[in-house]
């Protein structure tokens, strides 16, 4: 579907028409996609809350890293600290690491470990060492909950078709923050991130096209090792769409972190602060 001459006309009150979406030759192959069992999904909560809730929690996420490395050193867990950083996260932890720092006033924090592995028995004793934060991490620990359950992943296989054939970074102290010019949606296939933004009047189409670039879409989300960011502009509509490859560690399949399908992170693109439009 080709929707780069696309625009959308009032036609009458609460109702609009879409026009100009064209198709494309039908593809001489189509892909297909086969899920595969095998791997267990684990995560683990323990909240914090009170003077000193940040510190007892990055207490018991050194705990818990200690152990792992100990126990299953062939695993890196993903680690959240909800109230401090969780939906932005990146399988190092290096967002967690910049804003605990930052946090240390905030009073009431959830701690969450979670692992993606074929060994359910090693994965049931990881859990076990989190729920052991009760008695034996930082004081004042509660409300543990742990899950493991079954994670589907997917692979994907070309498929014929059977008529038919186809033919820098981001600049910071700036004046304006993205939101307040734009809205945007993100959603997920396989382990690549679409980002769609649309301008919030036709008159500042032209400015989100010139400073809403690919590098500064890259740079955005630079903790997350991306590969490569692809524009493509819907001038009619007035937005522009980014797709971000190898975006949500691993996929909603494959990602062990809290937001897999990485729906959030379109705020993280609007957080962004741009110079101004004229």
């Amino acid at each position: 579907m080709d929707l780069s001459q696309a625009h959308v006309r009032q036609v009458a009150t609460n109702q609009v028409a879409v026009v100009g979406v064209r198709g494309k030759p039908q593809p001489t192959h189509l892909k297909g996609l086969v899920g595969l069992r095998g791997k267990w999904f684990a995560e683990a909560e323990i909240s914090y809350a009170g003077p000193g809730a940040v510190a007892r929690a990055a207490l018991a996420r050194d705990i818990l890293l200690q152990r792992c490395a100990k126990l299953a050193p062939q695993l890196t867990p993903w680690i959240d600290v909800i109230g401090v950083a969780s939906l932005f996260n990146d399988a190092g932890g290096q967002w967690l690491q910049r804003h605990l720092a930052q946090a240390a006033d905030c009073q009431d924090v959830r701690l969450r470990i979670s692992f993606l592995n074929r060994d359910k028995a090693l994965l049931e004793r990881l859990l076990l060492d989190a729920e052991s934060l009760y008695t034996n991490g930082p004081a004042g620990g509660g409300g543990v909950r742990r899950h493991i359950g079954e994670s589907l992943g997917t692979a994907s296989f070309p498929h014929r078709t059977h008529r038919g054939a186809a033919t820098a970074g981001v600049v910071l102290m700036t004046d304006v923050l993205l939101c307040d010019y734009a809205h945007a949606r993100a959603g997920d296939k396989g382990n690549t991130l679409s980002v769609a933004v649309f301008a919030f009047s036709d008159e500042h189409y032209a400015w989100l096209a010139n400073e809403l670039t690919c590098e500064r879409v890259a740079a955005c989300l630079n903790h997350r090792a991306i590969g490569t960011v692809k524009r493509y502009e819907l001038p009619n509509l007035g937005g522009l769409n980014f797709v971000v490859e190898n975006a949500l560690e691993g996929g909603v399949n494959a990602s062990p972190g809290l937001d897999r399908h990485g729906k959030s992170l379109s705020y993280a693109l609007l957080g962004l602060r741009l110079p101004p439009p004229d």
